[in-house]
């Protein structure tokens, strides 16, 4: 046999013998303890924590484009079939319906929203009123494209569509 060979391992590196130590952090005021915090009492006997209200954020995008507002709002399809009646009709008493939502006076609109609230509470719960103003900028929308569908009659229709195939079909024989 022949004799082994005593290879040697050479290390690149050493390896870390040293620990390191890290000084503790010390506060500048001691963190408040809950049980030892009183905090004071509202009128009614509740805290004031328990008496804010968390209101719903609106929805990116719009509404009957980007999303359903029966997915998102907290209630029924028969109650939100009713509020948007119920909207619809103070929409009709108070707004312009020849103008848009955009050009719309801001307080008739606060007066719409009001109104709603009135008949419907849980409107209170969403954040800056955007599910009255969206069924308001829907049934404003509907409108128009109602306005502009009964502007042009069947036989208008008809009338014209009957003109674009004649000078269709003289355009083609003389070319």
């Amino acid at each position: 046999m022949p004799p082994s060979r005593n290879y040697r391992v050479l290390r690149r590196f050493s390896p870390s013998t040293l620990r390191m130590q890290f000084s503790p952090e010390h506060l500048l005021t001691p963190p408040p303890c809950s049980f030892r915090t009183c905090y004071p009492l509202n009128e009614g006997g509740e805290s004031e924590t328990s008496s804010m209200v968390v209101l719903i954020p609106k929805l990116k995008g719009e509404a009957g484009k980007n999303y359903k507002l029966v997915d998102h709002v907290q209630c029924s399809p028969e109650q939100l079939s009713d509020m948007e009646t119920h909207i619809s009709v103070i929409a009709k008493e108070v707004l312009d319906f020849s103008r848009t939502y955009a050009t719309q006076e801001q307080s008739k609109l606060t007066t719409v929203c009001e109104k709603a609230a009135n008949q419907y509470p849980n409107l209170l719960k969403y954040n800056s009123n955007w599910v009255t103003l969206n069924i308001i900028k829907i049934i404003l929308r509907n409108h128009r494209k109602g306005c502009r569908k009964s502007t042009t009659t069947t036989k208008e229709v008809g009338a014209g569509l009957k003109e674009a195939r004649a000078v269709r079909f003289a355009g083609s024989r003389v070319g």
